[in-house]
C-alpha cells in the first residue's frame, strides 16, 4: 500500500471515530483489492457504525478480491445501507461473496453492481438466490453487465414483488 492510501485510510478512521460520516465516496481513487480489504475491515468495527453509504465506483482494480473482502465487512456490518461498486473489475466470484454476506447481512437496502463488466448469470444468479432470504435489498443494479436480460428482468421482479 502507498503511503497515500494509508494516510487517506488513517483520515477516515479519524473522522468515523467522531461519529460525523455516514457517507464515502471514494470514486475513480485508483483503489485496488489491497486498499478495499482495509475498508472492510473497517467495516466490521465499531468505529464504522455511523457510516450509511459507501461508494468505491469507477475503480476497475478492484477484482473479485476485493469483493470477497467486502463480502466479510458486510456479513458483519449491521448499519450500511448503501453499497456501490459501479464499474469495478468485480466478476462473478465477487458477486457470489457478496451474495453470500447478504444472507447474514440484514440492513443493506441498496447495491450497485452496474458497469461491472466481468458480472455474468452465474454471479447474477447467486444474487437472486439471497434474494430469497434476505428482504432488506430494495434495488440491486446490474445494468451494463454480461448478464443475461431474462435474468437482469427477474431479478427486478423479485425485488420489486418482495419490497413494496
Amino acid at each position: 500500500m502507498e503511503l497515500c492510501d494509508f494516510l487517506e485510510i488513517f483520515r477516515i478512521e479519524r473522522c468515523l471515530a467522531k461519529g460525523s460520516i455516514q457517507s464515502i465516496t471514494l470514486a475513480r481513487c485508483e483503489l485496488d483489492d489491497h486498499v478495499v480489504s482495509k475498508i472492510a475491515k473497517m467495516l466490521q468495527s465499531d468505529q464504522w457504525q455511523c457510516l450509511r453509504s459507501l461508494s468505491l465506483d469507477g475503480n476497475p482494480s478492484i477484482s473479485d478480491e476485493g469483493a470477497k473482502s467486502l463480502a466479510k465487512g458486510l456479513a458483519e456490518n449491521k448499519t450500511l445501507e448503501d453499497l456501490s461498486l459501479w464499474g469495478t473489475g468485480i466478476g462473478d466470484e465477487g458477486a457470489k461473496a457478496i451474495a453470500e454476506s447478504l444472507k447474514q447481512n440484514c440492513t443493506l437496502r441498496n447495491l450497485w453492481l452496474g458497469e461491472c463488466e466481468n458480472i455474468q448469470d452465474t454471479g447474477a444468479q447467486a444474487l437472486l438466490t439471497c434474494l430469497e432470504s434476505n428482504k432488506t435489498l430494495q434495488q440491486l443494479a446490474l445494468v451494463c453487465t454480461a448478464v443475461s436480460e431474462e435474468l437482469q428482468n427477474e431479478i427486478e421482479d423479485v425485488v420489486q414483488a418482495g419490497r413494496t
